[in-house]
């Protein structure tokens, strides 16, 4: 078994360029992997968030980040003074609860609805609220895709009926692909869920680019940090 290991150990040494001084403390050795490891993990998570950003971009979506909640809060409430509104649905989920509750204290003028509260023509209201705050599973990096999950609401109606869209990600839910997302979900939440890359758009008239023909004219991620 020790003789194994020192060969295990010293592969491992030469794929990760562990210094020869080293080789006789497998203590030491085990640390220096395991930090290279941690490098390269964080490495690839740079990597994934820089192609989600990227990916967004492409497809008209405007991507912010925010490292705690006040400074979320803070960026909603920018967008939502840039629109001219007053009145902003949140779908369910904690990190809109989060949002909701500090822009109520910080801000109130804003009226604040959410969907779990409306019980009655749920789609005929929804539609009359141009703003909406929406909270996504999983973000997908290689397609700057979202990925919603049918919610406690019941209804997926909030993430794309509204003018504007802002989308709540946490930073760990970025995947690289969908072949990452569906090993992490549940065979339940393979039943319904929606898929949203970027702003509704059509160019069918004339080949003018169109946007928020079928669904929100302006998108916005705002990736969370802080979980």
């Amino acid at each position: 078994m020790s003789k194994s290991r020192e060969i295990i150990l010293r592969s491992l040494k030469e794929a990760t360029n562990i210094p020869s001084s080293l080789k006789s403390a497998p203590g030491d050795i085990d640390k220096k992997i395991d930090s290279q490891l941690m490098s390269m993990r964080l490495k690839e998570r740079v990597s994934i968030i820089k192609l989600f950003e990227k990916e967004l971009i492409s497809v008209s979506t405007e991507f912010y980040r925010a490292e705690n909640y006040e400074k979320g809060a803070g960026i909603v409430r920018k967008i939502l003074k840039e629109e001219g509104d007053v009145k902003i649905c949140f779908s369910d989920g904690r990190l809109c609860d989060v949002i909701s509750r500090i822009l109520k204290i910080e801000a109130g003028e804003i009226e604040i609805v959410k969907t779990a509260e409306i019980t009655s023509n749920r789609k005929e209201k929804l539609a009359s609220i141009s703003f909406s705050v929406a909270e996504a599973s999983f973000g997908i990096a290689e397609t700057g895709s979202l990925c919603f999950f049918y919610d406690n609401t019941g209804t997926t109606l909030s993430f794309f009926l509204s003018e504007v869209v802002i989308a709540l990600v946490r930073e760990k839910t970025i995947v690289h692909d969908q072949f990452e997302l569906f090993d992490r979900i549940s065979q339940e939440n393979l039943k319904n869920m929606v898929f949203v890359s970027g702003p509704s758009r059509t160019a069918d008239i004339e080949k003018i680019l169109i946007l928020g023909a079928h669904g929100p004219r302006r998108f916005v991620v705002l990736m969370m940090d802080e979980d």
